[in-house]
């Protein structure tokens, strides 16, 4: 049986059962440490100190996958955020485009609304016209007012029309610019 010497009291005390140090084993179960008996050390503290040094060699192993494992997630975000970031970017250029092609749409829409409208209000105007014109006037025969074509007898510039000075007003001709001399700002 192994024996410890305490160092306080000198005395010899005898280790039973044996001690058996069982350093936990890692997650990934890459570390495959051997169980360890008081028998291969000459003292408890050792044996807690491989125990120790056992358990945070199997953390360190776990910790290590850990953090590869971090970099791939870190490594797929950085991805998917350029992903992202090109997406918006499209989406950004596409939707500007379909705003501007429906607007350009929406203004023909408008424009051939507004000219269906004129005609439709002449076409009507005009047949109202006729249908008074045929009430009022029984004996008037306008069948032939479609092929007669309208001539606009006023010009679209009349002449002016001179003005005449009131009596003992005085009329001078204006200076021509070029005779007026320059001033000087000081």
């Amino acid at each position: 049986m192994p024996t410890s010497t305490c160092p306080p009291c000198s005395q010899e005390t005898v280790i039973s059962p044996p001690f058996e140090a069982r350093p936990a084993l890692p997650p990934t179960g890459r570390l495959k440490p051997t169980p360890a008996t008081v028998a291969n050390f000459t003292s408890v503290v050792e044996a807690l100190k491989h125990t120790f040094e056992a358990s945070w060699s199997a953390s360190f192993h776990g910790m290590e996958s850990m953090l590869i494992q971090r970099d791939k997630y870190a490594e797929r975000l950085e991805v998917l955020k350029s992903n992202l970031e090109e997406a918006e970017a499209v989406a950004t250029r596409k939707l500007e485009v379909e705003v501007e092609a429906a607007k350009v749409e929406t203004g023909r829409g408008l424009m051939d609304m507004v000219n269906r409208m004129g005609r439709e209000f002449v076409d009507s105007g005009y047949h109202l016209f006729r249908k008074r014109i045929q009430k009022l006037h029984l004996s008037l025969d306008i069948s032939g007012v479609d092929d007669v074509e309208v001539e606009d007898s006023n010009p679209y510039f009349p002449e002016p029309i001179p003005v005449q000075p009131i009596e003992g007003t005085v009329i001078e001709d204006a200076v021509p610019i070029t005779i007026v001399p320059p001033l000087a700002v000081d």
